[in-house]
């Protein structure tokens, strides 16, 4: 890994770390689109207050597709929730060679616990371990 790539994982390791920018969760369902199927839909989101640079660069390393949005309180956040994306987010805090702690890290568990159960994302590898 390059010393710049290295730097952005550190970043962005410690965006989600110590400042709380990072949120896994499922937003609530959405009326089904079959009568009596309901499906969850897992979501991932970092933000920082002026931070269009690393939050771009974000998006670009973990090749993720939705576009940065900012907020008129010069927020600028990247929320993602398809499968591809979720997939490219796991393999990163996986990897990562700083690993989440306290909240974030029960956040993860439980996060990446509930995609197990969810048909959308049975595909993907989710790891057993953190």
């Amino acid at each position: 890994m390059d010393l710049l790539k290295l730097k952005l994982v550190l970043v962005f390791t410690k965006q989600i770390i110590v400042r709380g920018g990072g949120k896994f969760y499922f937003p609530p369902p959405q009326p089904p689109q079959v009568a009596g199927e309901t499906s969850l839909i897992a979501s991932f989101e970092v933000s920082q207050t002026n931070g269009e640079s690393l939050i771009k660069a974000i998006r670009e390393y973990l090749s993720l597709i939705p576009s940065v949005t900012v907020d008129q309180t010069n927020s600028y956040r990247i929320k993602v929730s398809s499968v591809r994306s979720v997939e490219n987010v796991i393999k990163f805090i996986q990897k990562a060679p700083v690993k989440l702690l306290g909240h974030k890290k029960l956040q993860y568990l439980l996060w990446i616990k509930q995609l197990r159960t969810i048909e959308r994302y049975r595909r993907i590898n989710i790891p057993s371990k953190y």
